[in-house]
């Protein structure tokens, strides 16, 4: 136990000696520099003064070159910063999601040019509420799946199915939390809703867009 704490002491005196040594060389730099520069000042020589001045432009310029560097780097974090917003404008998905129409758990994933939607399955049963405003399009009744009704706004089109009633006809504004139908109920007696999106004439995946379990 003796030995092991002499060791740890020895250490211990090693690294202050090597910290030490190291203040006591930058020192000694420090002072060279300051006396070679006194001396250069007392021999007023143009070949000294050519020196001096040399050295002075050098200091300067690392000061400007520092503070050169700091007002690149902020104008860097701003120039990032505004690049996020402007990435933020062309990629809709990076902002806050929809809340989900529906209080559900997804059933069936999107797929491209298969499944070119999602199947939410409905917990409580309780109709679809309007996810964004806008104005109904169309209301469809394809293959007896129920009524699929789809509202449009700017760019973006949302279409809510497996309906088995709507309280909207074709041309009406719906504004956000508007119950849109009532859902119906499949052949496993669940109750589901068909979500498909298109946003610049193309359909994307709504599970990027809406918030859902």
């Amino acid at each position: 136990m003796k030995n092991k704490i002499m060791n740890k002491l020895k250490r211990l005196d090693l690294e202050r000696l090597k910290q030490l040594k190291s203040f006591i060389n930058k020192t000694i730099a420090v002072v060279i520099i300051a006396l070679l520069t006194l001396i250069l000042k007392k021999i007023d020589l143009k070949p000294t003064n050519k020196v001096l001045d040399f050295m002075k432009t050098s200091i300067q310029y690392e000061f400007r070159l520092v503070d050169d560097s700091k007002r690149i780097f902020n104008w860097s974090k701003k120039l990032a910063k505004r690049s996020g917003n402007v990435i933020n404008v062309f990629n809709p998905i990076s902002f806050n999601k929809y809340s989900s129409p529906i209080n559900g758990v997804l059933y069936r994933e999107y797929e491209k040019n298969t499944n070119e939607g999602i199947d939410i399955k409905s917990i409580d049963g309780k109709d679809p509420k309007a996810i964004m405003p806008g104005i109904v399009k169309q209301i469809e009744n394809p293959s007896n799946k129920g009524y699929f009704i789809t509202i449009e706004k700017d760019n973006m089109e949302i279409t809510y199915g497996y309906l088995s009633q709507v309280y909207f006809s074709k041309g009406d504004e719906l504004e956000v939390g508007d119950a849109i139908g009532i859902l119906g109920t499949n052949q496993d007696g669940q109750k589901y809703l068909r979500i498909e999106m298109t946003v610049d004439g193309s359909k994307v995946d709504p599970a990027k867009y809406i918030d859902i379990e």
